[in-house]
């Protein structure tokens, strides 16, 4: 296209929500004047797997209007999983310019809608679940096509609570033994989702791997429920107990920082320093070819102190944000 065109494309965020919209602006500053016969902007998803320990199953997904896709000359998106991955969602082109001519500078603002089951991104040593946002432009004048691709992370969807209308007591019902019940209390999502027509997308359940919290490992004798976000764990035997371990939190997202409290105040042998440790560990799941192998385990954050004769103490441990 020549090194005096400038096209700059930017996200409104690193990461979206499955049933909501991918959005940005695609910027185009030429010095001289520009004909652009098309230019399009498509969402495609991939899954890479470790053909050692993971096998892709095929299924079949449903096709693109291949007249179309050939009419324009787009590149197939589906060579970016690779020799051993599958392409597990590709959205349909949506169209950004359409003979227009560039004088100086041109901006167009997108939105493309997402479905509301979508596999979340995943970064592992076994197996990577990514997506992109392709731009493809033909130019007047030039012979080859000119793409461009952003890489962005998905999150699950977002669901917003909905609460039922108030009814109205002030005028006289004709059946006063009748009990009116509301409409049922639930989540729903945020986005209209009739406007999204995936053309070839799944639903993740095929996917040979899964994203679980790893089980608490230890002598953890009684585990009590002391509040709505509070955990309490008794390391130790009635006759040689130890520490009360306290989690303040059942769950935990990337960026959030875990903070536990260890209580020796019922303590019948003597600690002298402790270590936590937050650990990710990778395992594969019931449909790989070796259920229950960990195969990568890493430490994020490692803290130690010196407990001595301290009755309380607390320990900090920061999840980071790309887990």
């Amino acid at each position: 296209m020549g090194e005096s065109v400038r096209i700059e494309a930017r996200l409104t965020c690193a990461y979206f929500h499955a049933g909501g919209a991918v959005r940005g602006y695609v910027k185009i500053d030429s010095p001289r004047h520009l004909y652009i016969e098309w230019g399009v902007a498509q969402v495609h998803g991939h899954l890479c797997v470790d053909s050692n320990v993971l096998t892709v199953p095929v299924v079949p997904v449903a096709a693109m209007d291949e007249s179309f896709m050939k009419s324009l000359n787009l590149p197939d998106v589906k060579t970016f999983s690779g020799p051993t991955g599958i392409c597990i969602y590709q959205s349909k082109p949506t169209v950004l310019y359409s003979e227009i001519d560039v004088e100086h500078s041109t901006t167009s603002h997108f939105a493309i809608g997402l479905p509301p089951s979508m596999c979340p991104s995943f970064k592992g040593t076994s197996a990577r679940v990514f997506y992109a946002l392709s731009f493809t432009f033909k130019v007047q004048g030039t012979a080859a096509i000119q793409s461009l691709h952003l890489p962005f992370d998905m999150y699950a969807s977002t669901p917003s609570f909905q609460f039922a209308p108030p009814i109205d007591t002030s005028s006289p019902s004709s059946h006063p033994g009748t009990l009116l019940v509301p409409p049922a209390v639930g989540f729903l999502p945020p986005t209209d989702d009739v406007r999204t027509v995936p053309v070839a997308v799944r639903r993740g359940h095929e996917i040979p791997f899964e994203v679980k919290p790893r089980p608490m490992h230890g002598r953890v004798d009684i585990e009590r429920v002391g509040g709505t976000h509070t955990r309490h764990y008794t390391i130790g035997q009635a006759a040689c107990h130890l520490v009360q371990l306290t989690f303040f939190k059942q769950t935990y997202m990337p960026g959030d920082v875990v903070l536990v409290a260890f209580d020796f105040t019922g303590a019948t042998q003597p600690c002298a320093s402790i270590s936590a440790s937050l650990v990710v560990s990778e395992s594969l799941g019931a449909l790989s070819l070796d259920p229950g192998r960990a195969v990568h385990t890493h430490t994020l954050q490692t803290a130690a102190e010196l407990t001595d004769d301290a009755l309380h103490t607390h320990v900090r441990l920061a999840a980071c944000v790309r887990s």
